[in-house]
């Protein structure tokens, strides 16, 4: 059985503005996609497991298509995806509208990922591993290649946050379902965002210590609205009041032990985040996604 999207471009490839991202101005191609597949549909208009014994069959968005319609179909797909060196994929429907925007080089996902609901309202936000090294030979066989990690926001059709995620080298580390924290939801829906952080907790998607942070090019935070000694996998925990305090936190043992604590300032209107730590100033840009649960920062150049 095969499975991936067709991107038909409905005239030739043309590059919008281009984007700012860890891997510096990316121009983003904008594509029309369809779902093709090989093998056997079932009720649900999704293929099977091959059976020898029957013919195989072939798709475009659940329509038989002759075997050669497929195969131009694909070859058009993968000679598309290799003017991706990287670039921002977004991908629309038969009536343009926004399905999803993706960091990609070629068809493996590298970096940011949204899809959305067909009203344009968010349907899951994440992110994809980072290829930090700049080399992009072999990235899959290498670990590069549509690699989840960090956190994943999932949310119904009217933008409430039904649960996030936290993957690890692909691996789902954690999961927080809102529905069973009202709570939490509250908070969201009251307006406290990043706007005002101040006695607020949030968990990062990168772990750091007073050397390390200096060298972050990019990473996330997530707000934390329930105990944080009930997480379930060891992270670092960002505290905000007078000061910033970034700790590490040992699921096994409940223990936390503190990395560093540093002033920082704030600037709100800016979209930035400075922290003083000793003698250095490191300051961070920062875009809210969705209702502010998740915020995504990346360096400024100095």
């Amino acid at each position: 059985m095969k499975s991936f999207f067709l991107f038909i471009f409905m005239s030739l490839p043309f590059f919008l503005s281009a984007q700012e991202s860890y891997y510096g101005a990316l121009d983003t191609i904008t594509i029309h996609g369809f779902s093709l597949t090989s093998g056997n549909l079932n009720d649900s208009c999704k293929t099977q497991d091959l059976d020898p014994k029957k013919p195989i069959k072939f798709y475009l968005d659940c329509i038989e298509i002759s075997q050669l319609e497929y195969e131009i179909y694909s070859e058009e797909y993968h000679s598309q995806l290799k003017k991706c060196t990287p670039c921002v994929v977004r991908r629309l429907d038969y009536q343009d509208s926004l399905l999803s925007n993706t960091t990609e080089y070629g068809d493996c996902r590298v970096g940011n990922h949204i899809e959305y609901y067909p009203s344009g309202k968010p349907k899951t936000i994440g992110h994809y591993k980072v290829n930090e090294t700049g080399k992009w030979n072999r990235i899959y066989a290498r670990g590069y290649c549509s690699v989840k990690n960090g956190f994943w926001s999932h949310f119904d059709s009217l933008g409430t946050l039904l649960y996030t995620e936290t993957y690890n080298e692909d691996t789902l580390i954690g999961k927080i379902d809102t529905v069973f924290y009202p709570e939490f939801l509250n908070r969201l829906i009251g307006g406290r965002y990043f706007n005002d952080i101040k006695g607020s907790i949030w968990q990062s998607s990168k772990q750091v210590d007073k050397k390390t942070i200096s060298e972050l090019k990019d990473f996330g935070l997530s707000i934390v609205e329930i105990d944080a000694d009930s997480l379930k996998s060891d992270l670092n925990i960002w505290t905000f009041n007078e000061t910033l305090k970034i700790e590490s936190l040992d699921t096994n043992t409940k223990k936390r032990s503190l990395i560093l604590e540093c002033k920082y300032v704030h600037n709100q209107e800016n979209k930035t985040l400075k922290l003083l730590i000793e003698n250095q100033e490191i300051e961070f840009s920062y875009v809210p996604v969705s209702t502010g649960a998740y915020v995504g920062f990346t360096i400024k150049n100095k």
